[in-house]
């Protein structure tokens, strides 16, 4: 009977052993196939975000571009001032803020931090600009026209300073779109005119 009885404990333990490693061999199964699937989880967000960040870059230098355009094209009206204050006045060509007012929302989503507050400070010297060559000129033989160039000149100058300075940071950004330093540091920055 002791063999019968040794016979049956170890089949027991026999069978006991396989139902463990059976368990065992289940557990390392969902295991591994809960790692596989973070894994593979993991690796598609990264390639999402990748691909967001691109579609980002693609639309930051796109973006870029049409505003240094505009930079452009108000410097030259700007240079032709600073060569003859007279002209841009009597031309009524005063520069332009359209592209910027378009499109500022996404400026400060796409770039944000010290490159658009420069923008904004630049676009806020634009549009003073502007409201000062669509006042009505004064004759030119009296002191306040005189007064009225010699503001003009001043407040021409700034920005075409801060436009040339906008121009030298935007243009890298628009080739690698990476980002760079601020136009004008905060601290030296000029208060925009009224």
């Amino acid at each position: 009977m002791t063999s019968w009885l040794q016979e049956a404990t170890t089949a027991g333990t026999q069978a006991s052993i396989l139902t463990w490693n059976s368990a065992l061999g289940a557990l390392a199964a969902l295991v591994g196939s809960s790692i596989g699937a973070y894994v593979a989880h993991r690796l598609y967000l990264r390639r999402e975000q990748r691909e967001r960040e691109g579609q980002r870059a693609a639309e930051t230098v796109v973006v870029l571009r049409v505003l240094h355009h505009e930079i452009y094209r108000n410097q030259l009206a700007l240079d032709r001032f600073a060569e003859d204050p007279h002209q841009l006045r009597a031309a009524r060509l005063p520069p332009e803020a359209n592209l910027w007012d378009e499109s500022k929302w996404k400026v400060a989503q796409l770039i944000g931090g010290d490159l658009y507050g420069d923008l904004v400070v630049y676009y806020f010297r634009i549009k003073g600009l502007s409201r000062i060559l669509e006042e009505p000129q004064p004759p030119q033989e009296s002191e306040r026209y005189t007064a009225d160039i010699e503001h003009l000149k001043r407040h021409v100058e700034e920005t075409r300073q801060q436009g040339e300075q906008l121009l030298r940071i935007i243009r890298p950004r628009i080739i690698t779109g990476e980002p760079t330093e601020p136009a004008v540091p905060s601290s030296e920055q000029t208060n925009p005119p009224t």
